[in-house]
């Protein structure tokens, strides 16, 4: 088996562990907000940030600035 797909898949599995694992209500403080979500949902919207931020760097790498 090819060794990105095993990376992939343990990576994946690690992630939806952490997620069953972390159900609790959590509170999130951005300025004069306050938002309470499940921790689990939180943990998505961030891994989910990170892999298009990942991408998008991974994308504008070999691109210079044009100046």
């Amino acid at each position: 088996m090819n060794t990105k797909i095993v990376v992939l898949l343990t990576t994946i599995l690690l992630a939806v562990i952490i997620m069953l694992q972390n159900t609790q209500q959590t509170v999130i403080k951005l300025l004069f907000w306050s938002v309470g979500i499940p921790r689990i949902l939180l943990i998505v919207i961030l891994i989910l940030l990170g892999f298009i931020m990942g991408y998008m760097t991974a994308t504008m790498k070999g691109k210079g600035s044009g100046a």
